[in-house]
């Protein structure tokens, strides 16, 4: 009976760890392939693995005509109304830095069309991601 139930629970527990392992290489996958969700946002603002302060000067080193990619909050995998007291606190927190990086991308006559042409402002722009001086994720909040 010992080894019957030994074995069933380490079966269990090698069961267990393949779900958790899958579950782990989806994730990855998923960042790998760039679908931030909405709690990633949170976490590396918190975290400071997004620099706000960086932002600005990641926007001026941009080169001339750069690819840009508009993300809205919305379209953000993850539980958004659930986190959406700790995304405003979290903004209120890295107000400065985002006014000094909504001024430079002001500055930017490329990110400015590209927010203009999908009716949306510098204003609206809660996260930048510069993947090279050619590339450009804007994310802006469009919670109304």
């Amino acid at each position: 009976m010992f080894l019957k139930t030994t074995t069933a629970a380490l079966t269990v527990l090698a069961l267990a760890g393949a779900a958790n392992a899958q579950s782990a290489n989806a994730n990855a996958n998923a960042n790998a392939e760039g679908q931030t969700n909405y709690g990633q946002l949170i976490s590396g603002l918190q975290n400071g693995t997004e620099d706000v302060a960086a932002w600005t000067a990641e926007i001026a080193a941009l080169a001339e005509d750069p690819q840009v990619e508009i993300v809205t909050l919305s379209e953000l995998n993850g539980q958004g109304a659930m986190n959406a007291q700790a995304f405003d606190k979290l903004l209120e927190e890295k107000s400065a830095d985002l006014s000094s990086a909504r001024m430079a991308i002001e500055s930017n006559a490329d990110l400015v069309a590209a927010l203009e042409e999908e009716s949306y402002t510098p204003e609206q722009v809660v996260m930048v991601e510069v993947e090279s001086d050619a590339n450009v994720t804007l994310v802006v909040d469009d919670r109304g």
